[in-house]
């Protein structure tokens, strides 16, 4: 279970790796700027909240001033007859009735509130009720009845005082209540924000770090494993996964199995070669040979059986004009870039030589000299003899001619 994600993110394709090294962070901070989005609606819903409960207690402050107002108008133009004082009081009545409108649209969308302030406005209805009735009362001379409403509408009117107070209040409260929330809003969003930068930077390295590690350890192996296959040696170390880095194991993987496959046929064919055959570096040093050549060498005496050329200059082996010669036709090879044949001699005992015949290449890409040597040294002695045979029987055809001339 804990390998199961290093095991899910190496069988994903580098691309895929990249996406998802980009989308994880774009997604938290998606997630991020949703809950701030969240945060600061209900910020905006707690302060239109408190703009309304503003609006709503200065409306009820003023419909408690107008109803004053119009209390102490009446009272004034009963007690004075001022015209004046019953103009204020209609025209406070008029405004009382403008606010009830007021407060009537600001809480249509607020059921509690609506609810209280329904019976705040049934109160007040049976308060003016009782103001008119005494007012009547006592325009038509009854004073005692008149008494008793204003009793009544002093009693009510202290009733909706109370209410009122209560109702406003309340909203007060709920006012430094919807205060606090929206502070707390506010303090939620700024830690989002410090969150989501920490987290998203946490992350963002994080992510980064371990696509590096992953990444490094199986490129580090690919490189070894190229290094080894480059020495001639077999890839040890394992990339696993489905991606483009493993992938490109199992392509070296299967280049060494058929470079293995192409030294072993070109093994064999070196090995079972009649000819011989051997690869000399730029210095002339001998990279590879064959067991013919070897043989060759060793017939002549320039070589003991127990030692091999590899690693040895031609210098070392041929000397004298025989070297120049090869010497020339290496160089000639390398200038021309083309094939050149040679045909060299080398005196061993009793009089005797072994021929051979060099075929030399250059390789422009590996810096290399491809050489065939053949053992020509039965056909320069057929050859020989056919001379020496045509030279004898030459004479012998000569002598009695020339005496029966």
């Amino acid at each position: 279970i804990n390998q199961l994600p290093h095991t899910l993110f190496s069988r994903m394709r580098l691309g895929n790796k990249q996406l998802l090294l980009v989308a994880i962070p774009i997604l938290c901070e998606l997630l991020s700027v949703t809950s701030l989005f969240y945060l600061l609606s209900e910020a905006r819903k707690e302060n239109a909240s408190i703009a309304h409960s503003a609006e709503l207690v200065s409306q009820l402050d003023a419909l408690l001033i107008l109803n004053c107002k119009r209390a102490s108008g009446i009272a004034l133009s009963k007690i004075s007859g001022s015209e004046d004082a019953l103009e204020e009081t209609a025209s406070a009545r008029r405004q009382s009735l403008k606010q009830i409108k007021t407060i009537d649209e600001l809480v249509s969308y607020y059921p509690d509130e609506r609810v209280r302030w329904q019976r705040l406005k049934n109160l007040g209805l049976d308060t003016e009720a009782d103001l008119h009735h005494a007012t009547s009362r006592y325009n038509h001379g009854r004073k005692e009845e008149a008494l008793i409403a204003w009793a009544r509408y002093q009693t009510k009117v202290q009733r909706l005082y109370s209410l009122q107070q209560e109702f406003t209040e309340g909203e007060r409260l709920l006012r430094a209540n919807r205060a606090e929330w929206e502070r707390a809003y506010y303090h939620q969003i700024e830690l989002v924000l410090l969150l989501t930068i920490l987290f998203g930077v946490v992350l963002a390295f994080a992510l980064a770090i371990y696509f590096n590690r992953s990444m490094s350890a199986r490129m580090s192996s690919l490189i070894n494993n190229a290094r080894r296959i480059a020495g001639g040696g077999a890839p040890n170390e394992r990339v696993d996964g489905a991606d483009e880095l493993a992938e490109l194991h199992k392509i070296y993987s299967d280049m060494f199995l058929s470079l293995t496959a192409l030294r072993e046929r070109e093994q064999a064919i070196l090995s079972n070669s009649a000819e011989g055959i051997c690869s000399l570096d730029a210095s002339l040093r001998f990279n590879d040979v064959n067991e013919a050549l070897l043989d060759c060498y060793t017939r002549a005496g320039l070589l003991d059986g127990s030692h091999s050329l590899v690693g040895q200059r031609l210098g070392s082996i041929v000397s004298g004009q025989s070297f120049d010669q090869l010497e020339q036709a290496f160089e000639q090879a390398r200038k021309k870039n083309d094939n050149c044949r040679i045909d060299i001699e080398f005196e061993c005992g009793d009089n005797d030589f072994i021929g051979l015949s060099w075929s030399i290449v250059w390789s422009q890409v590996q810096k290399e000299f491809y050489c065939i040597v053949q053992d020509t040294t039965e056909k320069r002695r057929l050859e020989k003899l056919k001379a020496d045979f045509l030279a004898m029987v030459s004479h012998d055809l000569r002598a009695p001619l020339a005496s029966i001339e």
